[in-house]
């Protein structure tokens, strides 16, 4: 993970009501081109012609302007965000946060990276999974689209990667955490292409649980709500409720301070 980041993911916003979230990953299409083996594509997971729709984006930019939004938009989900139609609008409607995303780099173009950055990208991580070789070619794209360095990552995905998880149990494996606790919802949200905020950004693979939809609900509303306040509660102890009981990823990574700014609802009531 790059400096820029972690500092992003760190960026504390208070409320009356507890600190706001600094991490939005938005999940713009639920289509893909590859199927890594890291990935419930692999296994059972429908590729989809899905994409996110006018209103959603329109939706999200009017809740992040409301709380006047400080942290990060990453466009990544669970598909390829150059395979969505209304990559463009996503990014130019948000274009005044601080976004990034995440790509395999496959439909990746010189013409395309100027037309991303030109639109509003603040920054481009590159997933390589092929090997070496794809370095060189990634980094003559985006210096010959007049990119510099401090505005993509490359990464290395094709070495052994020691954080990988079962992606909240849409993967098989052979561990789970269920004794740690994880914070994930306490700095994070994840919005669907249709507006649905699921579980969690971890949990994209598993349409199931949501803490509401924003077509329906504000932003804010959802994230101070009772669904996402119950499991920040339980997530601070362990993980042997559903459907955490059978992820596996660090969850305490991120988030402590967080953590420890949420007010106690005991305080709540006092006050």
């Amino acid at each position: 993970m790059s400096h820029r980041d972690y500092v992003r993911r760190e960026v504390l916003q208070k409320t009356e009501h507890g600190p706001l979230f600094s991490w939005v990953d938005i999940n713009p299409t639920e289509l893909c081109n590859r199927a890594c083996v890291f990935c419930p594509r692999s296994t059972s997971y429908p590729n989809v012609n899905f994409h996110i729709t006018e209103d959603v984006i329109e939706k999200i930019g009017l809740d992040l302007e409301d709380i006047d939004f400080q942290g990060m938009v990453n466009i990544c989900g669970n598909g390829e965000p150059l395979l969505c139609r209304n990559l463009l609008d996503l990014i130019s409607r948000l274009k005044s946060f601080s976004i990034e995303m995440v790509t395999n780099g496959d439909h990746l173009s010189e013409k395309k990276i100027c037309k991303l950055f030109d639109t509003g990208i603040d920054y481009i991580n590159v997933s390589l999974y092929d090997g070496e070789h794809q370095l060189d070619k990634f980094h003559r794209l985006f210096e010959n689209a007049g990119i510099s360095r401090c505005q993509y990552t490359l990464r290395e995905y094709w070495k052994p990667l020691p954080f990988l998880n079962n992606r909240a149990g849409s993967l098989s494996s052979g561990t789970t955490r269920q004794k740690q606790p994880c914070y994930y919802l306490h700095y994070s949200v994840q919005i669907d292409w249709n507006g649905d905020v699921l579980f969690c950004v971890q949990s994209v693979y598993n349409k199931l649980n949501k803490h509401g939809n924003i077509l329906k609900s504000s932003l804010r509303d959802i994230w101070y709500g009772s669904s996402m306040r119950k499991y920040r509660r339980l997530l601070e102890q362990r993980r042997d409720h559903s459907p955490c009981k059978q992820c596996d990823v660090i969850g305490t990574r991120f988030g402590w301070k967080y953590v420890k700014n949420w007010e106690k609802p005991s305080i709540s009531k006092k006050n």
